[in-house]
């Protein structure tokens, strides 16, 4: 368990939405800049590509920052998550919530399981539905951070916005 000093460095989810939310608007120069050029690309990674071929281009560019930003922010939920325990379990809190995260830690020491940090909200929250979709989406995080190699099993293909809101949803429902 780390002291509780200073914050994580990490990105806060909402930093990351943010940046989302720029890079698509640049894909959308992008896409109208190509679209009104007078003449073909001459250079440059477009270079030698029909309007059909660039515009392929660009919607792949676009699913790969659509996962890579529900990558980004799913772990960056899960920092949330795991930074609540540990203040739960170093500030020896008396709720119920974090009596159970002290038996973890206890259990586990530093490698409390996530599932095992949900599984603690889902008894003391009654939100297993919520929690469920969270799970989900941890799931396709672990999918895509782990190549993609096998067949996606979570249920779910969320965008960006779908697990922002799934996230916001916990973060509003679960204290």
């Amino acid at each position: 368990m780390r002291s509780l000093g200073a914050l994580p460095a990490w990105p806060h989810p909402r930093d990351i939405l943010d940046y989302y939310e720029r890079m698509t608007e640049s894909l959308r120069v992008l896409r109208l800049h190509l679209a009104t050029r007078p003449s073909p690309v001459v250079s440059g990674p477009f270079f030698g590509m029909t309007e059909e071929e660039i515009e392929g281009a660009l919607c792949r560019l676009r699913d790969e920052l659509d996962a890579q930003v529900v990558m980004s922010l799913s772990a960056g939920f899960e920092a949330v998550l795991r930074t609540d325990f540990e203040v739960r379990v170093i500030r020896r809190l008396k709720d119920g919530v974090s009596r159970a995260f002290r038996e973890l830690a206890g259990e586990h020491g530093e490698s409390v399981r996530l599932e095992d940090i949900l599984d603690v909200w889902k008894a003391h929250s009654g939100q297993a539905a919520l929690l469920g979709r969270l799970r989900q989406l941890l799931q396709f995080r672990h999918w895509l951070a782990h190549g993609r190699y096998w067949v996606q099993k979570s249920g779910v293909n969320p965008d960006p916005y779908d697990a922002w809101e799934t996230a916001r949803e916990v973060a509003t429902r679960i204290p």
